[in-house]
């Protein structure tokens, strides 16, 4: 037995998604003054991984190239510059 068995022995399913509140519907033009306001977070998804947990029941991708990957960051760096640039009012 190697070390991914081991690991994969400890898998399971938690939280369910049902755990989770729902997400207020808030606008982009009412968030971003608020930005500026207060310390914020911002989270970003990598969903590339080795091996599907049981735990996690977020967007997922195993098996991905390492091109696909960086087109990925790439875009995600690409977005978050569109972002910084939108006015308040969109």
């Amino acid at each position: 037995m190697n070390n991914n068995d081991i690991y994969r022995q400890y898998m399971y399913s938690y939280p369910h998604k049902t755990a989770y509140r729902e997400v207020e519907n808030v606008s982009f033009s009412e968030v971003k003054p608020r930005i500026y306001e207060h310390d914020t977070h911002l989270y970003v998804h990598m969903p590339f991984c080795q091996s599907r947990c049981g735990f996690c029941n977020l967007f997922t991708c195993t098996g991905a190239d390492n091109t696909f990957i960086d087109s990925y960051i790439d875009a995600i760096i690409t977005q978050g510059r569109q972002m910084a640039l939108a006015p308040a009012h969109w």
